[in-house]
């Protein structure tokens, strides 16, 4: 079939037959889709007509040829290929071949009725997908499309974990080497806000974003001088009004990261008050989402429960007591309520046990 290399537009597959019925029509009317497949030969024109680009191999040898030409540019979006159960090495080292070259190829199978035994050793040989002859060439592209899509879902995950990994690791170090004073600022603001999280029924990925918005939360002080970061003392109305920037130029820096725009919301919105009077939008009760009400709480947590250039440490009582008092205004008045009672009976121990945490508290009890 098509050796060429195909258009960024198309998937490529690799169809290997071991029983090939050759020379048959053509044209595919479609009662031919649906019908029983005669071999690959019908399935490879069939999937050529509908936007796939197709090579089509009858031996275990040039298939292998062709998967390792991957390694120099020609890539496979998927490796289809007969197996005899009754005697299936070809079919199966086919799938173990592709898996030792690049796993994320993914290999269905194409058997007879394989039994469970068959069917874990193909698994274990690393196939991805069994199809149960005989099928119809309209279920091999069912299949086929749906596989190519799972794959490069599992891709865009992997990437989106590394994009993650990237963001939380370096961008906190990023924002601290401008402003030592906030030192591991961004570490325990996660730490506090995963914790609320938690305990206020967050889980799974909105739980990770909440981390994620805890890490990033202050990136946009990148944007700002460091002479005001730094500066000791009482800021002026002008340096305010530059600090203030500094949620809006974070939500900018982080838009165009498709994969996060309710990360980029809480980051955005994690000077609002709950009575509406916190920059930069007003913004007032539940038009800031639950997640983004925890940030802000966390993060006025850290800067009180810890030593900063124009202020010490405060005590777990002190903050117990900031915190009921300015319930319904500054904060959600369930969640300063939960972290007042929890700091109040527990102390330190309130947010100390979560994994990985390094607790502000741990030094003023």
């Amino acid at each position: 079939m098509n050796a060429t290399s195909p258009q960024c537009a198309s998937d490529r597959i690799l169809l290997v037959d071991n029983r090939v019925v050759r020379n048959r029509a053509q044209t595919f009317p479609r009662d031919v889709a649906h019908g029983p497949a005669h071999g690959l030969v019908d399935s490879a024109r069939y999937l050529e007509t509908r936007g796939f680009v197709i090579d089509l191999e009858y031996e275990l040898a040039p298939a292998c040829r062709r998967v390792d030409a991957a390694r120099s540019g020609l890539v496979y979006d998927l490796v289809a290929t007969d197996v005899d159960l009754a005697s299936p090495g070809d079919g199966l080292r086919l799938a173990e071949f592709c898996a030792s070259l690049n796993p994320r190829i993914p290999v269905i199978l194409l058997a007879e009725r394989p039994s469970l035994d068959a069917a874990l050793e193909g698994m274990r040989r690393k196939a991805s997908d069994f199809l149960t002859k005989p099928f119809s060439i309209a279920e091999l592209e069912r299949r086929a499309r749906q596989t190519i899509e799972e794959r490069r879902l599992r891709q865009r995950i992997a990437q989106l974990e590394q994009v993650n990994a990237l963001l939380s690791l370096v961008l906190p170090n990023a924002i601290e080497a401008k402003d030592p004073t906030t030192r591991g600022h961004s570490d325990r603001v996660a730490c506090y806000a995963m914790k609320l999280g938690e305990r206020c029924g967050i889980e799974g990925d909105e739980l990770n974003d909440l981390r994620l918005a805890a890490l990033l939360h202050d990136i946009g002080k990148i944007g700002v001088p460091e002479a005001i970061l730094t500066k000791e003392g009482p800021l002026t109305r002008d340096e305010r009004a530059e600090i203030e920037k500094h949620p809006g130029i974070g939500y900018r820096i982080l838009q165009p990261l498709d994969r996060l725009p309710r990360v980029c919301d809480w980051v955005l919105q994690h000077h609002e008050h709950w009575d509406g009077r916190g920059y930069p939008h007003g913004l007032a009760r539940d038009e800031v989402a639950l997640p983004g009400r925890i940030l802000i709480l966390a993060e006025v947590f850290d800067a009180l429960a810890t030593q900063r250039s124009y202020k010490p440490a405060w005590s777990t009582t002190k903050i117990a007591d900031f915190f009921e008092a300015d319930r319904g205004r500054h904060f959600d008045p369930e969640l300063a309520r939960l972290v007042a009672e929890g700091i109040r009976r527990e102390g330190s121990a309130w947010f100390s046990d979560q994994s990985g945490c390094e607790n502000a508290l741990a030094r003023h009890g």
